[in-house]
């Protein structure tokens, strides 16, 4: 390749079972000038809602521009929009760490001084909002989160003293109306769908100058991609706004400003958990020490995209057989095989993108059958098993007699679709059981008397029931679940079977005294 051409690779819509980092090696190595073509915000994925763009993740802009660098990119360009609401300070960190990867080193202090210049008096709830917006924290109900910045909103009014940060705040407040709107939208059907449509343009295009939200996106992919609402004739894009039913550009009133924030309020309730969220640590080992006694093995459905389990390894030279079924959704076989990789977990859980990679496998064609892949650990100890299939869709199999265990933890949820029932351990003493569901279905059941706990279908949050007496120490059931269940109060770990079963090697230690 010629030194002076640049080639720009895209980190999505990757094909052909390559992966981001062998595309980036592969073309730095043929001469040329190496670039990073990102994806930001992109308005049908992420609809200018706070913490669903790229933009908004601190964290991934904080990995991701220095590892490119360090990679040999060069030259860098994003897809982006018009939306300083929620990405702004992605934006601008972004932009920092760009001109100088070290930068990246120092997002803490940036973040300090960006809330400092930009809110003066009202920092210390601004900065609370920013952490309503940063996608790189667990945000599980967008309700919570929008009560949470109405509420910041309204203590950041009352402590501004300047003229500059009230204009700042106030935009912030049209964004924060905006995802109600956007919200109420959302959840509407028929003739009420169209009417909460109209309300959301009508009010985007009105603040279309503080550059909050992408409103040209918004008024022309909304009425394309959902066809339970239209734009009527003369109030598209287009019109101009004095022939245009829909367009108004009249200044938003200190009164209209204050009652956003009050009905906000008055219309969206913090959500607690009710219990206390306890830390596991991750450094898993065998549970076989607590004594479990042999059950009915459970199952797992398939997964897309990336999968992630964990085992342990014994001896050193063990194989790990496991039993995959890639290209699942026969119209994406297209995205190459499925990936394979086995990495040593450290102590603290971690494990380093290149350094720890032990075995991987690229044998498994998306043709919808069964193949068997064997990877060979170097020594003893725990081990991740990363499964990318590119999101054809993959099921992961193993025999029961090796112990592979899933995680689903308040930032780790289990990727499964479809039907599932799987174990997980509640440790001795433990009062409650607690955790977040998004379920279609599901049942949690005691290993006792089999008392069964069922859990809420018809919304998301938060769930918690107490322990009977003698219920801990011993393994409980979920089963036939559809859906996202996180365990918050007890090790967040699910397995097929007792033997199974990977636990933290504290909890083992000190519950088989």
């Amino acid at each position: 390749m010629h030194n002076e051409v640049v080639v720009s690779v895209a980190t999505s819509f990757i094909k052909g079972g390559w992966t981001l980092d062998k595309i980036i090696n592969g073309w730095s190595k043929q001469g040329g000038k190496l670039g990073i073509r990102e994806y930001y915000s992109v308005f049908p994925w992420d609809h200018d809602m706070p913490g669903k763009a790229r933009a908004s993740d601190i964290d991934y802009l904080k990995q991701t521009i220095p590892d490119f660098h360090r990679q040999g990119a060069r030259f860098y360009s994003a897809e982006a929009g018009d939306n300083w609401g929620p990405n702004g300070l992605g934006y601008y960190l972004a932009s920092r760490a760009l001109w100088d990867v070290d930068e990246a080193k120092q997002f803490d202090l940036l973040i300090e001084d960006f809330l400092s210049r930009s809110f003066g008096t009202a920092k210390k709830p601004m900065r609370e909002f920013y952490r309503q917006l940063d996608g790189s924290k667990s945000h599980l109900m967008l309700e919570d989160q929008l009560v949470r910045m109405f509420l910041t909103l309204a203590e950041a009014r009352r402590l501004s003293e300047e003229a500059e940060v009230n204009g700042r705040i106030n935009d912030l407040v049209l964004y924060t109306w905006y995802v109600h709107l956007f919200l109420r939208y959302s959840k509407a059907k028929g003739e009420p769908r169209q009417m909460a449509f109209e309300k959301l343009i009508r009010h985007a295009y009105r603040m279309r100058r503080t550059m909050m939200v992408h409103v040209k996106a918004l008024y022309r992919d909304l009425s394309s991609r959902d066809k339970s609402i239209s734009i009527p004739p003369g109030a598209g894009w287009e019109a101009p706004e004095a022939v245009n039913p829909w367009k108004d550009s009249m200044p938003f009133t200190e009164t209209e400003l204050t009652a956003f924030v009050r009905q906000g309020i008055a219309t969206y309730t913090l959500i607690e958990p009710g219990f206390d969220f306890v830390d596991y640590d991750t450094d898993l080992v065998l549970a076989n020490s607590l004594g479990f006694p042999k059950l009915d093995c459970g199952n797992i459905g398939a997964g897309r995209g990336i999968q992630n389990f964990y085992t342990y390894v014994e001896s050193p030279g063990d194989k790990i057989e496991l039993r995959l079924s890639g290209g699942l959704i026969p119209h994406y076989r297209d995205r190459g095989n499925v990936r394979v990789e086995l990495r040593k977990v450290s102590k603290n859980g971690h494990t380093d993108r290149d350094d720890d990679l032990i075995d991987s496998d690229l044998t498994v064609p998306p043709d919808g059958s069964e193949h068997r892949v064997i990877l060979e650990a170097a020594e003893p100890g725990l081990y991740r098993i990363t499964v990318l299939d590119g999101g054809d869709k993959t099921l992961v199999n193993w025999s029961e007699e090796t112990p592979v265990t899933m995680k689903a933890g308040l930032d780790d949820p289990v990727n499964i679709e479809g039907e599932w029932s799987l174990y997980f351990y509640v440790p001795k003493g433990s009062k409650v059981i607690g955790g977040f569901s998004k379920v279609s279905r599901g049942t949690i059941i005691s290993p006792d008397d089999g008392e069964k706990f069922a859990l809420d279908v018809s919304k998301s949050g938060f769930f918690s029931f107490p322990v009977p007496i003698g219920s801990d120490g011993k393994l409980w059931k979920i089963e036939r679940a559809v859906g996202d269940i996180r365990l918050l109060t007890v090790p967040p770990y699910l397995a097929k079977t007792s033997r199974e079963l990977l636990l933290p090697r504290s909890t083992v230690k000190r519950d088989a005294e």
